[in-house]
């Protein structure tokens, strides 16, 4: 079966695992996001997601550098900014 243009984009599932991973590590399992002057407080790290900051279908990579942790509530937010 051929892979779709947005799998492909996507890249295989374990580039997405090292890049979490990396993406987590990097903001020491918290999430990055800040409000009103204040860091976001959640530290969980089964709570946090690794969001692109240029999306690999517009060409970003998975590399750390090109990623922010957010807890689910912001990535949402953010999600809905962009739309």
């Amino acid at each position: 079966m051929p892979v779709s243009r947005t799998a492909k984009a996507r890249g295989n599932g374990t580039d997405r695992a090292r890049f979490r991973r990396a993406v987590l590590a990097a903001a020491g399992n918290r999430c990055q996001a800040v409000e009103e002057g204040e860091r976001c407080p959640v530290i969980k790290a089964a709570r946090l997601e690794a969001h692109h900051l240029v999306s690999l279908a517009r060409g970003g990579s998975n590399d750390p550098s090109n990623g922010v942790a957010l807890c689910k509530r912001h990535h949402a937010m953010l999600a809905r900014k962009a739309a």
